[in-house]
């Protein structure tokens, strides 16, 4: 599921092109930027922490010298025969210095030093009890670190670096196991036993469908509409015809499955790869979307208002065991269109201090989607939040955007985000998808925890 604008403003000399259309267009065409977010979720909810840990090499103390396969997380267990170790799921994702995944085409990245930008990633429902432990330790260790839940001091992991086999007395993960996530690239479908997520074979950016094991379907056919009304320059429409897009790198882990998607822009007679990847991870409990906007120069110079998209999907569950969970403001096409100082005044209302949270959900017997964006005050104040759009036609004929495919418009429900007051430069923000049960929902994303030596 995705969210994509495009526009690029500078040096557009096209007022009077007369037949000079393709000349100019393709000159555009070799300057263009591309705001482009990607959603896509995996989840799973035995927990009231329905998202995952997520750690930074940087943050183990002391630093180890250790190769990234030695390291490995332990919980205690506790039995009627007493307590022990067991080991759990850990995974590591190396990073670049920018945050962007790194993918390789060997297996031997595994056996490489951990470095301070790798990710460590766990799930909160494997800890354990934080005391008792064990006297002895699970392995022949170089390092030992303490993870605690911060909103429950009591539930705890360890991460250790283990030279050799753990002990004979820790219970160790299980062989042949299957990974939570699995992606199945023939089907282009990501499942786990929550849910069966189909993406769109020739665009996936968006989604076919999303089925909840216990429900059944919950959203189908997603679909998006661009505008940028650029200042002295023709409008431009696009919809997710005229954008292709694939999973181009993949990898499966433990805990969750990361990927890459690349894209491709269709304009008239042209095809062309825009110079774009886009990282997300999937984990069993949540999914982890960063949003980056780039624009060349300032919308607030170059857009007229009403410039943004709209990221609709089909409801497929409707009547009255369908019931929402609000938590950002609808839209209003006349506040949009007097410009994002006005459009600010609504935004602010979700913020407290430095970050303002959006979120939204439906919910049917307690399971359902959960949407949450969390936004710097600082992007609020440019107009930049998401809107909700209950009905999409009249929504679309007040902002004057004329073309559009999506075809049967009932029952669907919609994201809008302007972006006509951003500043020259780049600007992110973090979306969290949760997919289950609706008393997970209560805790942010990633869930916090607390390193301590051991």
């Amino acid at each position: 599921m995705a969210l994509a604008t495009l526009y690029d403003p500078i040096d557009l000399k096209c007022d009077h092109f007369g037949g000079m259309v393709r000349p100019c267009l393709a000159r555009w065409l070799n300057r263009i930027q591309v705001i482009l977010f990607v959603i896509a979720w995996n989840l799973s909810f035995d927990v009231a922490n329905a998202c995952p840990v997520l750690l930074k090499g940087v943050e183990m103390q002391p630093f180890p010298t250790v190769s990234r396969h030695e390291i490995k997380a332990f919980a205690v267990e506790q039995t009627a025969r007493g307590t022990f170790w067991k080991e759990i799921p850990l995974q590591i994702d190396p990073l670049d210095r920018d945050g962007d995944l790194i993918f390789f085409q060997e297996p031997s990245w595994r056996r490489e030093q951990l470095t301070f930008q790798d990710r460590i990633a766990l799930k909160p429902s494997d800890f354990g009890p934080a005391h008792p432990r064990p006297s002895d330790l699970p392995c022949t260790t170089t390092f030992a670190n303490k993870v605690t839940l911060k909103s429950d001091p009591a539930r705890a992991a360890w991460i250790m670096g283990c030279r050799g086999p753990v002990a004979a007395t820790t219970k160790s993960l299980p062989s042949g196991k299957p990974d939570l996530v699995q992606y199945q690239e023939s089907g282009a479908t990501l499942t786990s036993n929550n849910f069966t997520y189909a993406f769109n074979k020739k665009n996936q950016m968006l989604f076919e469908s999303i089925v909840l094991n216990g429900f059944g379907p919950l959203a189908s056919k997603a679909d998006l509409s661009i505008r940028s009304d650029v200042k002295k320059f023709f409008t431009l429409n696009f919809d997710s015809s005229d954008v292709e897009s694939y999973i181009e790198l993949y990898r499966t882990g433990p805990v969750a499955v990361v990927a890459r998607v690349s894209f491709y822009l269709k304009i008239l007679f042209f095809k062309i790869k825009l110079a774009l990847m886009t990282d997300v991870s999937f984990f069993d409990d949540a999914a982890l979307i960063p949003m980056f906007i780039s624009l060349p120069k300032s919308g607030r110079d170059h857009l007229h208002p009403g410039s943004g998209m709209i990221y609709s999907w089909k409801m497929d569950q409707e009547g009255s065991k369908i019931r929402e969970r609000v938590q950002l403001p609808e839209i209003q096409p006349q506040v949009v269109r007097a410009g994002y100082q006005q459009l600010a005044e609504v935004g602010r209302r979700f913020c407290e201090g430095d970050m303002c949270r959006f979120g939204y959900g439906v919910v049917a017997d307690g399971k359902g989607l959960q949407l949450d964006f969390g936004i710097r005050r600082r992007l609020v104040e440019m107009g930049l939040f998401p809107q909700l759009v209950r009905d999409i036609n009249p929504t679309r004929n007040a902002l004057d955007w004329r073309r559009d495919r999506i075809g049967d418009l009932r029952d669907r429900r919609g994201l809008y985000l302007e972006t006509s007051g951003l500043e020259e430069g780049e600007h992110q923000f973090d979306l969290w998808l949760r997919i289950g049960q609706e008393q997970n929902w209560q805790s942010t994303c990633p869930t916090p925890a607390l390193v301590s030596g051991l």
